[in-house]
């Protein structure tokens, strides 16, 4: 079984909290999802192993901005309080330390 179609739905139940964070709108997580199936598509074509091309520069660049793009959210800062899409989801575990509350 193929993990792409998993790795899709991941990507956009985790990318549209982590826009909102952020403040931006959650639709940017549609062009992800398109990039990651268009590479999906070129890098591991549903179909048989003998029929594999190399990939073409220009799904090589697209996948390298994808991985940037996903890595760019994740370093990006959220913002401290609460912005157009609601409060902060959870605060993490910034200042927390393990075996905290009991």
């Amino acid at each position: 079984m193929r993990d792409g179609p998993y790795f899709s739905v991941i990507l956009i139940l985790v990318c549209i909290p982590r826009l909102h964070d952020i403040g931006r709108t959650g639709w940017f997580a549609l062009g992800l999802f398109i990039a990651e199936l268009q590479v999906d598509v070129q890098l591991f074509p549903y179909r048989s192993l003998r029929l594999i091309e190399a990939p073409t520069t220009g799904t090589i660049v697209l996948a390298v901005g994808l991985v940037a793009a996903v890595v760019c959210i994740g370093l990006i800062p959220g913002q401290p309080g609460a912005n157009k899409f609601g409060p902060p989801c959870c605060p993490g575990l910034k200042g927390q330390r393990f075996g905290a509350g009991r």
